[in-house]
């Protein structure tokens, strides 16, 4: 007897399971590339997101998320599945941004779109919103745009690099796994420094962007 009432419970068990495995997240929009701009076709760019939990689950920061990700042109379209851990808890209506890619590489002279979209996660794989993805539109190539970071130095806790050109620019720092360590608005000058203390020994990225879209990335590393 006490086999007959133990499959019942396991087949209960399994539905109750199943149907907890529910949850609606989307991507919002995106942080980078920037819609409307004009990229130098050598230039490289963060592909970052903004994300919400539409609920009614919280995620918790050792959940994963997964993304689909198509990156395309009049001409072709790739197509990539990412990963990314939550990292914090995320109650419904809570907000969070992911970076897919810390520097993509533009391959052709184009319009491109990038579209990005919510799957489900490890705890929950299916989605429950009906829209969650987001795109971007842009140019590659059409003017040559020749900002650059020429010599950069990391040395006691301080980054010295040059660049070409001069007006209102923002540096963001990102370790290897495109997080955002630091933010700085630059004078207005070629010599530039910023005081970065490295949380580890390593490779880090410097980029610089400017108002109207133009940007260069460069690597360094911090011993």
């Amino acid at each position: 007897m006490k086999k007959l009432y133990f499959l019942p419970f396991l087949i209960v068990s399994y539905l109750s399971i199943n149907l907890s495995a529910q949850n609606g997240i989307d991507v919002r929009g995106f942080i980078s590339p920037t819609s409307g701009f004009n990229y130098d076709s050598s230039a490289t760019e963060a592909i970052e997101v903004r994300f919400r939990n539409d609920g009614p689950q919280d995620l918790f920061g050792q959940d994963t998320i997964v993304f689909n990700m198509s990156i395309g042109t009049n001409d072709t379209t790739e197509f990539y599945s990412i990963r990314k851990r939550v990292n914090t808890t995320l109650s419904p209506g809570d907000n969070n941004t992911y970076v897919l890619n810390p520097a993509y590489t533009f391959k052709w002279e184009n319009d491109y779109t990038i579209c990005v979209s919510a799957i489900g996660t490890n705890f929950y794989p299916n989605n429950t919103t009906k829209n969650a993805r987001a795109c971007v539109s842009f140019i590659v190539g059409v003017d040559e745009l020749k900002l650059n970071i020429d010599q950069i130095l990391f040395n006691e806790n301080r980054i010295e690099f040059n660049l070409n050109e001069q007006g209102p620019i923002t540096a963001f720092i990102f370790d290897l796994t495109g997080r955002v360590l630091a933010e700085k608005k630059l004078s207005n000058g070629i010599n530039q420094s910023i005081d970065f203390t490295a949380p580890a020994k390593g490779f880090y990225f410097l980029k610089v962007l400017k108002a109207n879209g133009q940007s260069a990335i460069a690597k360094f590393v911090a011993n």
